[in-house]
């Protein structure tokens, strides 16, 4: 029983490193890459990657706690606003980069984007 739990060890964090390595770090680099040109192309500033891991985990905070309206988010009010939203990004600035987020290379040629109802996802859905 003790020579196999190493082999499983060693499964568990080979599948781990590949997941990791190949599947999220190069996309989220990409995603991070295409949007910081995009936003420097309109004349706003380059998304650092601090700025991008903030707008993700912003993102992620708000599907836990769903409200109407991204202003919300940032409201002052007492029953709406989150402090932490406020704290990590102006609201401006999440919604220019929320603008300008592409799952797609800006200047891609090769998308079919009248037969392909998914053109706009599909570099993300080859990871997957």
């Amino acid at each position: 029983m003790t020579s196999q739990r190493p082999r499983w060890r060693e499964r568990t964090r080979l599948t781990a490193n590949m997941s990791s390595s190949r599947c999220s770090l190069p996309l989220h680099f990409t995603l991070q890459t295409w949007t910081a040109n995009v936003l420097e192309a309109r004349g706003k500033a380059k998304i650092t990657e601090s700025e991008f891991n903030a707008y993700c985990g912003l993102e992620l905070a708000m599907s836990i706690w769903p409200l109407n309206e991204i202003s919300e988010y940032w409201s002052e009010s007492r029953f709406l606003g989150q402090p932490a939203f406020i704290e990590t990004m102006p609201r401006t600035r999440f919604q220019a980069i929320r603008a300008t987020l592409q799952f797609h290379a800006p200047d891609d040629q090769t998308l079919d984007k009248i037969n392909d109802p998914l053109w706009h996802s599909r570099t993300m859905l080859a990871y997957f």
